[in-house]
């Protein structure tokens, strides 16, 4: 059995925890808004599809429904959601397995609707309420869960710090009180009952131990291919030298048919997305990610861990005492740690492995979040190491203050309108403007497209033009300023390469122009671009532009400009282009200009 005990400290600290979760989700009440910002949105409205279409539209093949469902709520621009089939059905993008933990939540949802004036139609806000709810419930079960199993391990106090710290100073706040429908909060309670039975189970072998784990790993694989691995945890769970796992191996033999068991559970859980697949598509085996893959040989790593794009350490910079409670965790809880750092090593090297290694829309990388709950570990292994000596602790307060304050400033900008953080990611030079130097305003979204930005004019030798271009197309009420029209320009407007003077590796490029618009667009893919294309020899070796909507308001004249260092990549460039489009909404432009800034 697991130490049982009042440990007030972490109780507590529970409590806080629980009470904070849920005053942050009332902060930002998502149940209650429409379209792309509703709960069921975007990913989460492929993941609960299956839902409506089963048990309202008996519908699960066909999706006849979904055109009329998608343009009443608009939960995404457009549906890729599913993709038709030879046998003329359609298949879900995503795997079912994150629609079983709706499941509860959204007879809820229906029986609410059914009772009352709202629609029963799987969208209505009784449904959108419900999930939500329930995602709050599975992320208090599963902070209930891991303060049990962290106590059997560690003090009450440090057990409390981790419970406090994982809340306030990492993504999974947002990943319960804002974006908790998505896959992460529901899997990270999930693996917290992984843990749990796993423990429970070396304690003390019984068949419902074992079933319990085989659905829990059947379930994970189900909501996310890639979670499989967390067979790992049970498999490897108390081996770390040689007689540890002949001990193993005999409890495993011992106990057989529980092993079996729990096998056939797994593969029989596992097994419903197979047979969907095979009802409605005629295949056993379907890859509903498309052109979307995995680079196992070429894992993105450091981009995963450390980029200001989405890097892990870089905007959840506190789970680097996680990896550095790893060391204590050896010295001092052996029977812990292989377990936990092969799989968390794999863990890492799979979800960066992926090619669109940034997971889309996003706070840092959220893809990790489900592995706090194994990652908890090591970090309460830190926090009791901290918490022996004052001055330990005392020495990393101030960190751990600027670790909390930067996670809830950057959860805040999130969320607000045209708040700093954007969902595609950041860029080093962006972050540095807005979180050091605390510098706000719509026209730093340049450094998220070209994170550069050239000496000051009194630090260069002199400036060259290599091209400036007057417009004189006449626009009525505008004179001589281009009018580029939807529809008309929707194609690169690009000038004739110029050859390039001599230049060095600390030389500099920058496109500029005079830009107007009085109708945003607010797509960021059919914004206006204005950018610079370098060639060698005549084939194209590098381009790169910056949106221009997004930077300054609509009804006034703007000078937009965009630099970039000639060592990044177009060192060797004999010749450059620049060059403007406009699939969007109408621009007026006048006097778009090429220079060389020669540093000194």
């Amino acid at each position: 059995m697991l130490k049982k005990s009042t440990n007030p400290i972490s109780l507590l600290a529970w409590l806080v925890a629980a009470v904070s979760l849920i005053i942050a989700a009332f902060l930002y009440p998502k149940w209650t808004f429409t379209g792309t910002e509703a709960v069921l949105s975007w990913d989460v409205f492929g993941y609960y599809l299956y839902l409506p279409a089963l048990f309202i539209y008996n519908d699960l093949g066909g999706l006849h429904f979904l055109d009329g469902l998608m343009a009443q709520y608009q939960p995404a621009p457009f549906n890729y959601h599913a993709f038709p089939v030879d046998t003329g059905n359609y298949i879900m993008k995503y795997s079912m397995g994150q629609s079983i933990f709706y499941l509860p939540f959204f007879f809820m949802g229906h029986l609410w609707a059914k009772l009352t004036s709202y629609p029963a139609d799987g969208l209505s806000y009784p449904y959108q309420a419900s999930v939500f709810f329930g995602a709050i419930c599975y992320a208090l079960a599963g902070l209930a869960l891991m303060r049990n199993i962290l106590l059997r391990y560690f003090s009450d106090k440090a057990v409390a710090m981790s419970l406090i710290l994982l809340v306030v100073a990492t993504n999974y706040l947002n990943y319960v009180s804002f974006d908790g429908a998505m896959t992460h909060n529901h899997l990270f309670t999930l693996y917290a009952a992984l843990l749990y039975l796993t423990i429970r189970w070396h304690q003390n072998p019984t068949m419902l131990a074992a079933a319990g784990i085989g659905l829990l790993c059947g379930l994970a694989s189900l909501t996310r291919p890639t979670e499989v691995i967390c067979v790992l945890l049970p498999i490897i769970w108390g081996v770390y030298n040689k007689q540890t796992l002949q001990r193993k191996w005999q409890l495993i033999m011992q106990h057989h048919w529980q092993i079996l068991t729990a096998v056939l559970i797994m593969v029989a859980v596992g097994s419903l997305q197979l047979i969907y697949w095979k009802y409605y598509s005629g295949h056993w085996l379907v890859y509903s990610y498309e052109d979307q893959g995995f680079s196992f040989l070429r894992p993105h790593l450091f981009d995963g861990l450390f980029s200001f794009k989405k890097g892990w350490l870089v905007y959840t910079p506190i789970m680097a005492f996680a990896l550095a409670g790893l060391v204590p965790l050896y010295l001092n809880q052996r029977q812990l740690f292989w377990a936990v750092a092969i799989f968390n090593i794999l863990n890492i090297y799979i979800t960066f492995s992926w090619d669109i290694w940034w997971y889309g829309g996003s706070f840092g990388s959220r893809a990790m979040v489900q592995s706090y709950a194994v990652w908890l570990i090591p970090f309460a292994a830190f926090c009791q190491w901290a918490l022996a000596r004052k001055l330990r602790w005392l020495a990393l307060l101030s960190i751990v203050s600027a670790f909390i304050w930067l996670n809830l400033v950057q959860t805040y900008e999130c969320h607000i309108f045209n708040g700093a953080m954007h969902p595609e990611g950041l860029s080093q030079k962006y972050w540095v403007e807005v979180f050091i130097k605390q510098k706000r305003g719509k026209e730093l979204r340049k450094y998220l497209d070209l994170p550069f930005e050239a000496p000051d004019d009194e630090k260069l030798a002199y400036k060259n033009i290599l091209t400036t271009v007057i417009p004189t197309d006449t626009v009525a009420g505008f004179g001589d300023k281009r009018l580029f029209v939807t529809g008309k320009d929707n194609t690169d407007f690009l000038l004739k390469a110029v050859p390039m003077p001599a230049h060095t590796n600390d030389d500099w490029v920058r496109v500029s122009a005079n830009i107007y618009y009085t109708q945003m667009e607010w797509d960021e893919w059919k914004m206006a671009r204005l950018g610079m294309r370098f060639y060698k020899d005549g084939k194209e070796r590098y381009f790169s532009n910056t949106r221009l909507q997004w930077l300054f308001e609509p009804n006034t004249w703007y000078l937009v400009e965009a630099e970039m260092p000639l060592t990044y990549k177009r060192a060797d460039a004999d010749s450059i282009a620049l060059y403007f489009e406009n699939p969007g909404q109408t621009l007026y432009v006048d006097t778009i200009k090429l220079e060389l800034l020669k540093a000194k």
